[in-house]
């Protein structure tokens, strides 16, 4: 895969938690549709990657949500990583479920808004 559809893929996730808190199938979908041709479990896969990527990077957090749209608690960082690895976190929740919903803190904001490449951020 090319470093330009990786910036692609990482600015679009970005984006999105930039303009709600996304849940994390949101991400996944997003992923989707930028790669179609891909397997379900290479899609996951780089959406969980680039999820954590910018988790790492801290320009995301991740919150516990009481669906639909309810009372967001952030999650701490060991908690948010282990979020990330459980398959259930990645499907819509139910109605009156529990989902892991994804923010963009404030240094991701700015790095969006000012277009710079998030791949050459250290």
């Amino acid at each position: 895969m090319n470093l330009n559809l990786i910036e692609e893929i990482l600015k679009t996730l970005l984006w999105a938690c930039i303009e709600d808190y996304a849940g994390l199938w949101e991400l996944l979908w997003e992923v989707n549709s930028k790669v179609p041709g891909m397997s379900e479990f290479e899609r996951k896969r780089l959406a969980l990657q680039a999820t954590q990527f910018l988790l790492e990077k801290g320009f995301i957090r991740l919150f516990r949500c009481n669906e639909p749209y309810g009372d967001l608690s952030e999650l701490e960082m060991y908690v948010a990583r282990g979020a990330l690895h459980e398959e259930r976190n990645w499907d819509a929740p139910e109605v009156d479920g529990i989902s892991i919903r994804v923010g963009a803190t404030e240094e991701g904001e700015e790095l969006y808004m000012s277009g710079g490449s998030i791949l050459a951020q250290e």
